[in-house]
């Protein structure tokens, strides 16, 4: 209920009043600052970034907060319905937590990284339109496409990684799952004549979900902790100098 009612109206708020900080900085900031002079910068962070306070960080929160949930339940499960599993599941949750540990730092600057090189790509498309008439007078068309085809070859070396990033968390959490469920099933048959087959066969169910939870667990919540570079963005233009901070004085003791 806290997930359903709660999550998403806080979420909501906090990216409200986070636009309209960050939004009245932008505004009484300077003309010189280099925020304000680079439109695509600033276009980037009320569309892309707003947007995904305003809908995919709460998805996302909520959806690692369900995958969490259901983890802790199968696990619950495997160490009641057969206890002789227990140092199995131990062991590989040690294993889980050190490949989580190296995966996530790399998965958040993989994000961080496609989240920054979307903002000179939109600010160089932007100033393109804008100057096309100079471009084409001065003949650096050729230039302003080279400049373009540069930014989305960085923007797809960012994307591809991160691509074969998750692929390789993939496939260690595959390994784990398999290694998991080769000793749950073990145990279930050293112990088939002291334990009833319907509890054996709960145990192995559950075995068999546990690599595709973990892997939405670990992926749902390193997503939502990346996208938190989107609130550092928005946060950057909250420490702009103001003109009343100093500049209009200045300004007007040099006339």
């Amino acid at each position: 209920s806290l997930q359903a009612s709660k999550g998403p109206l806080l979420c909501l708020d906090a990216s409200s009043r986070l636009h309209t900080t960050s939004f009245w900085c932008a505004l009484h900031s300077p003309y010189s600052s280099p925020l304000a002079i680079s439109s695509g910068q600033l276009l980037a962070r009320f569309s892309k970034d707003l947007d995904v306070l305003d809908s995919k960080l709460p998805a996302m929160l909520a959806q690692a907060l369900t995958c969490a949930a259901a983890l802790l339940s199968a696990l619950i499960t495997i160490s009641v319905s057969s206890p002789l599993a227990l140092p199995v599941v131990l062991l590989v949750a040690l294993v889980f937590r050190s490949v989580v540990h190296a995966y996530r730092p790399l998965a958040a600057q993989s994000a961080r990284m496609i989240s920054v090189l979307h903002g000179p790509l939109v600010a160089h498309i932007t100033e393109s339109v804008r100057g096309r008439e100079y471009i084409r007078a001065f003949g650096q068309g050729d230039r302003s496409s080279a400049d373009a085809v540069a930014l989305l070859e960085a923007g797809a070396r960012a994307q591809i990684f991160n691509v074969g990033l998750q692929r390789w968390f993939a496939l260690q959490l595959e390994l784990l799952g398999a290694v998991t469920l080769l000793c749950v099933a073990v145990l279930c048959v050293a112990t088939r004549h002291r334990k009833s087959l319907g509890l054996s066969g709960l145990s192995l169910t559950y075995a068999l979900t546990l690599t595709a939870l973990a892997k939405y667990f670990t992926n749902s919540g390193t997503r939502a902790d990346a996208q938190f570079a989107s609130v550092e963005r928005l946060q950057d233009l909250e420490v702009l100098v103001q003109e009343g901070d100093g500049h209009a004085g200045a300004w007007t003791s040099r006339r």
